[in-house]
C-alpha cells in the first residue's frame, strides 16, 4: 500500500549459508550471527555444511575470528561440529594447507586449547601434561568462545598439588579473569576452596608485577558495562514502529528494535558486541583487532603502549592493525547512546537492602549469589568495605542469567 513503510528483508541461515559458500557480504553473515551465534554452525535442510565450514574452506583467519567472539553466549557451540559428509573444521583446513596455511595453523591451536580445556574440566591431567608439552604457550591463553583459561578449570576443583605442578613447570599469569570477569580466586572462593583462595591470593601479592588482566579496574568495567546494558536494553528493546511509551510519553529511537525477539542469550550477546570489552562503555569508535574483538579504538591503543596479548583470550596479537567495524557503527547509530548515556543506573535497575546488625559485605554476597567484587561494583561510593552501619542502604547488581556453565 502507497506511504506505508515496509520492513526490510531479513536474511535467512539458508541465505548466509549462500554469502558464505560464494564468500561475499561478510558484514552481513557477521551482523545476522551477531542476533543468531547459533546460525554459525547449523546446517541448512538440503545444505552439506554450515557457515563456519565455508568460512574455513576459504581461509580468512580475520573472519573466523570475528565470528568466534560472538560464541561466548551459546553453549552449544561446536568448533569441530561436522559437516554433512562427516568432516570437521580441522579436516577441512587440513585438506586446504596448501592454500591457506594460516587457517590450518589457527585452527589447529584452537583444537589444542580446547583439548586442554575439555581435559582440565575432566580432570584428565595425565592428557593436559601431554598436550602442554606439545604447545606450552597455551598454558595462560583460550579461545573466545570457552569461559575459563586452564588455571580457572584447577581452581574450579580446588587441587592445589595440580596447581603447584603446572604453575611449577609453565607459569600461571595469575590474573586472568574469566568471560565473566571472575579471578582463579574469585572462582575458587565461589566452588568453597577457600584454602585453595588463599594461596592463590598470596601468590598474586608476592608477585608485585601487574599482568595482562590486572590493568583494567574490574570495579569500574563492572559498573560501566551494567549501565551500558541497562541502556541499550531500554533504548532497543521496543518494537521499531512504536513512538511512545504506554503512559503516552515519547520512547528514545528505539535502535530499530534489534532486541525485538531474540532470546535472553542471544540479547546478551548483541549488547556485548556494542560495548568496549576493555571499558565495558558503550563503543563510540569501535575498531576491530586481530583477535576479532571490536575495541573502542582510544582504548585498544593505549592498551597496546604496553601489551601485546589480547585482553579477552591472552593470546598474541597477529598484529596492531586495526579496522573500523562499518557494522556495529550502523547498529549505534540508531542508538541514541553518544551522548545520553545515565550517569547513574535506574533504581528499576537494581535492588537495594538495607544494613542489619551482623552483616558484612562477603556475607550479603555469599547469601545472594554475588561475587564480592560485584558488590563492591555496584557500590563504588562506600569508603570502608569492613564497617557497615546498620541502616545503611547498598545497592545488590541486577541478577543476569549465566548462559553457560563451567566449560
Amino acid at each position: 500500500m502507497a506511504g506505508r513503510s515496509q520492513r526490510p528483508v531479513t536474511p535467512t541461515i539458508d541465505d548466509l549459508n549462500t554469502l558464505a559458500r560464494e564468500n561475499k557480504d561478510f558484514d552481513t553473515i557477521y551482523q545476522c550471527i551477531m542476533k543468531h551465534p547459533e546460525w554459525l554452525t547449523q546446517i541448512p535442510s538440503g545444505r552439506r555444511w554450515g557457515i563456519i565450514h565455508q568460512i574455513v574452506f576459504h581461509g580468512n583467519v580475520d573472519q573466523l575470528n570475528r565470528l568466534l567472539t560472538q560464541q561466548a553466549q551459546n553453549p552449544n557451540f561446536l568448533l569441530l561440529s561436522k559437516t554433512g559428509d562427516d568432516k570437521t573444521v580441522l579436516d577441512i583446513a587440513r585438506e586446504e594447507v596448501k592454500k591457506n596455511a594460516a587457517m590450518y595453523k589457527r585452527i589447529e591451536r584452537l583444537t589444542t586449547m580446547d583439548e586442554l580445556l575439555s581435559n582440565a574440566k575432566a580432570e584428565n591431567w595425565t592428557a593436559c601434561r601431554d598436550l602442554l608439552k606439545k604447545m606450552p604457550d597455551i598454558i595462560n591463553e583460550k579461545p573466545a568462545y570457552r569461559r575459563f583459561y586452564f588455571i580457572h578449570q584447577i581452581a574450579y576443583v580446588g587441587d592445589r598439588r595440580v596447581f603447584d605442578e603446572f604453575n611449577q613447570q609453565y607459569h600461571f599469569d595469575l590474573n586472568l579473569l574469566s568471560n565473566n570477569d571472575k579471578s582463579a580466586v574469585d572462582i575458587a572462593n565461589d566452588q568453597g576452596h577457600h584454602d585453595f583462595a588463599k594461596y592463590v591470593k598470596s601468590l598474586k601479592e608476592k608477585n608485585q608485577s601487574r599482568t595482562t588482566s590486572d590493568q583494567i579496574s574490574r570495579a569500574n568495567r563492572a559498573i560501566e558495562r551494567s549501565r551500558a546494558s541497562d541502556y541499550i536494553t531500554a533504548a532497543t528493546s521496543e518494537d521499531p514502529h512504536k513512538t511512545q511509551n504506554d503512559d503516552g510519553r515519547p520512547l528514545p529511537s528505539n535502535g530499530g528494535g534489534i532486541l525485538v525477539g531474540l532470546q535472553p542469550n542471544e540479547k546478551e550477546n548483541l549488547i556485548n558486541s556494542l560495548t568496549c570489552p576493555l571499558s565495558g562503555k558503550i563503543l563510540r569508535v569501535p575498531v576491530v583487532a586481530s583477535d576479532g574483538y571490536t575495541y573502542e579504538k582510544e582504548n585498544i591503543l593505549e592498551w597496546f603502549k604496553t601489551n601485546d596479548k589480547s585482553p579477552v583470550t591472552n593470546e598474541v596479537f597477529k598484529d596492531r592493525e586495526l579496522k573500523q567495524n562499518y557494522t556495529i557503527e550502523t547498529i549505534l547509530k540508531s542508538v541514541p547512546v553518544q551522548s545520553s548515556l545515565p550517569t547513574t543506573l535506574p533504581t528499576s535497575m537494581s535492588t537495594y537492602y538495607t544494613i542489619k546488625a551482623g552483616d558484612t559485605l562477603t556475607k550479603l554476597a555469599e547469601q545472594n549469589g554475588f561475587s564480592l567484587d560485584q558488590i563492591k561494583a555496584a557500590n563504588p561510593e562506600l569508603k570502608n568495605y569492613d564497617r557497615l552501619a546498620i541502616g545503611q542502604h547498598i545497592k545488590f547488581p541486577r541478577k543476569r542469567r549465566e548462559t553457560f556453565s563451567r566449560d
